[in-house]
């Protein structure tokens, strides 16, 4: 009779720019671990998140800003749309996800918000800030 050892698989581990910032600058490394860990029960949306989200569907030119409400999302919005007017950027893609392993285990990723072009051809990535949580708007 043989006996099978049952071994526990290891999730992998999912790295993004935000959570190594959360790592390193939260400086609490158990409130890291438990952002990876844990959900929050009631779905985790906030006022923030959901302007965040607001202005990225206006900026990506999924909703018109003609139908929107919200005036603190309609001025973000309309500060960043000035912004890659003025500096000529050409969106040439939107929301585009990028992963890649870094080792065993453990995946780098990443949500690119827009890759665009400014007018002498040269090929940049956007990563727009939109929650409002910190910034005065």
């Amino acid at each position: 009779m043989t006996k099978k050892i049952m071994t526990k698989k290891k999730k992998q581990l999912r790295l993004s720019p935000s959570s190594l910032s959360n790592w390193y600058y939260g400086k609490c490394p158990q409130a890291w671990k438990f952002d990876r860990s844990y959900q929050v029960v009631d779905g985790g949306v906030n006022e923030a998140m959901e302007r965040g989200s607001l202005v990225h569907s206006m900026l990506e030119g999924k909703t018109d800003p003609a139908a929107v409400t919200d005036n603190k999302a309609i001025t973000l919005y309309q500060k960043l749309n000035d912004i890659r007017t003025r500096l000529g950027i050409t969106i040439t893609d939107v929301e585009k996800w990028q992963t890649f392993p870094v080792m065993e285990k453990v995946i780098w990723a990443r949500k690119i918000d827009a890759m665009a072009t400014f007018p002498t051809g040269e090929k940049i990535l956007i990563d727009y800030k939109t929650s409002g949580g910190k910034w005065k708007v």
